[in-house]
């Protein structure tokens, strides 16, 4: 699937403020798969690909920092938890440098941070403080949730685009929670809601779906 950004408020979906990127996580398998291939002359299974972009893919901590550990890195081996091993290099940094230039990849679309910047001002919401709120609020799930240095490159970003009055926050996992709990935050989430939802009418029973079909999701669940 893409990336994509949403604004929540009191447990609520703004709706305006859903906004996406024109890649995701296939988009990073593909780009690994093709460098990675032309770096190690053959080919490797989808679950290759899939542990190679979990265990190495990372982000670094500005555009200059990028640039120059392109220039640097040398070819490494990495060993897969299959016993496989596959030479590596500088791919797995443009991998995750992707997020923050798309215009050096063939992306035109405005980068992660500039969405979020983007999500946030589409809201409903005319408080200030409540933008406030949300830029101090952000919340990275998700396999991305993963990423070596995304979250420190989302923040330092950010803080580059809003007011210095504002400051905007990474939120973190709570430390009582499993280090694998930010990739499956959604299913966590939709949990919780579906325990909330009840007492709002918000839930959608079969007879709903026969009724009126996969729009009735719409119609019960967004703003």
């Amino acid at each position: 699937g893409k990336m994509g950004v949403s604004c929540v408020v009191d447990g609520q979906l703004q709706q305006p403020s859903s906004e996406s990127l024109l890649f995701g996580g296939e988009e990073f398998t593909q780009f690994l798969r093709e460098a990675v291939q032309r770096r190690n002359g053959r080919q490797y299974t989808e679950k290759n690909l899939a542990d190679l972009k979990h265990d190495c893919m990372e982000v670094c901590s500005s555009a200059q920092a990028y640039l120059s550990e392109c220039e640097s890195r040398e070819e490494r081996e990495h060993d897969l938890p299959d016993g496989t091993t596959i030479k590596v290099g500088k791919e797995f940094v443009q991998a995750g440098e992707m997020c923050f230039q798309p215009h050096r990849f063939g992306y035109k679309c405005m980068s992660l941070v500039d969405v979020i910047q983007t999500s946030i001002s589409h809201t409903s919401i005319a408080d200030l403080n409540m933008k406030r709120l949300l830029t101090e609020s952000v919340l990275i799930t998700g396999c991305g949730s993963v990423v070596k240095g995304l979250e420190q490159r989302v923040q330092t970003e950010l803080r580059k685009l809003f007011p210095p009055s504002y400051n905007p926050s990474i939120l973190r996992r709570p430390e009582y929670m499993p280090v694998t709990v930010p990739m499956h935050s959604a299913w966590v989430g939709g949990f919780i809601e579906a325990k909330l939802a009840f007492s709002q009418n918000q839930h959608i029973t079969k007879y709903d779906y026969d009724e009126y079909g996969p729009s009735i999701v719409h119609r019960k669940t967004f703003l």
